[in-house]
């Protein structure tokens, strides 16, 4: 890392997999030249031969298997470690379905130049559109923006802070983990910055986009389990970051309301998935958190 910008010497990434679908080698080898070294942790247990692609090309890889599903947020960690040991400045983290652009390390390490506050930047990352309807993460004509959170895809986060941060929340397993992580950046007094340029093509796994009205808004379509661990890490987030951040909480509890609004309208089994949500958002508020297997709301 330099005042001119960030060097892919400088950058180690990390994607996490659990059954990924669609050309895994093709979305991968869009990092070829913007990084040194590629961690894969598997959480699926899948066996190395499935990037023989990436071997082929000359990509310096390193791939984890874990027998079982650890978490994403264990996951996240174990290759954040292995970044640090191979003496990265910076971590990129991406999931396994997103598709970022050939010159997003470029782009931002322009932004990073540019930024004033870049002695305090702990997570740099890219603006992003949806993959079917394009729309965008943020709308902008700005070159860059400071914000409150963002997604743990296409984050670069700066290694050396996090000795003041911490590391992700693995109590999470799954769901909210970059919100609370996002926070704990801020309140420890660093700042996040993303790209008004989008620089990656992203969707959340997958959920259907509908219109409602002229908007067009995300339909999870989630399980009952999904959503009662997405409702009980934003309450536990909720209730343990409200003082920091009023203006942000205050946010985020209409986002859960309209995020129930659209289950109410769009989803089926709505009653067992509200039963799910009200048992989530009290175990966050509880502090109770763990793994949730698939078949833990069968009785509701």
């Amino acid at each position: 890392m330099n005042e001119t910008g960030l060097l892919p010497s400088d950058i180690v990434a990390v994607v996490v997999l659990y059954h990924p679908e669609g050309d895994l080698c093709g979305r991968l080898r869009r990092l070829l030249g913007q990084v040194s070294l590629l961690i894969v942790i598997a959480n699926d247990g899948g066996e190395e031969k499935r990037l023989a692609g990436l071997r082929e090309s000359g990509t310096r890889l390193e791939y984890v298997k874990q027998p079982e599903n650890i978490g994403l947020g264990a996951a996240l960690n174990q290759g954040l470690r292995l970044a640090m040991a191979n003496g990265a400045q910076w971590c990129l983290l991406l999931d396994q379905d997103t598709i970022v652009d050939p010159q997003l390390v470029q782009a931002m390490g322009e932004i990073y130049r540019l930024c004033p506050l870049r002695d305090r930047i702990a997570v740099l990352a890219p603006n992003y559109q949806s993959p079917r309807s394009g729309k965008l993460a943020y709308k902008t004509s700005r070159s860059y923006l400071c914000v409150d959170t963002v997604i743990t895809s296409g984050s670069l986060l700066r290694l050396s802070f996090l000795p003041s941060v911490g590391l992700m929340n693995e109590r999470f397993f799954i769901e909210g983990i970059d919100l609370e992580f996002s926070l704990r950046v801020r309140k420890a007094g660093f700042v996040i910055v993303t790209s008004g340029r989008p620089l990656m093509i992203h969707g959340a796994g997958h959920c259907e986009e509908r219109r409602l009205g002229r908007r067009t808004v995300l339909i999870g379509n989630h399980a009952a389990w999904r959503y009662y661990l997405q409702f009980r890490n934003v309450s536990w987030i909720l209730w343990r970051y409200a003082g920091f951040d009023p203006g942000w909480t205050i946010k985020a509890i209409i986002a859960l309301g309209k995020k129930i609004t659209l289950i109410l309208l769009f989803e089926r089994q709505r009653p067992k998935k509200m039963r799910a949500i009200a048992a989530g958002l009290l175990d966050g508020a509880r502090g109770r958190l763990g793994k949730v297997g698939r078949g833990h709301f069968s009785r509701l």
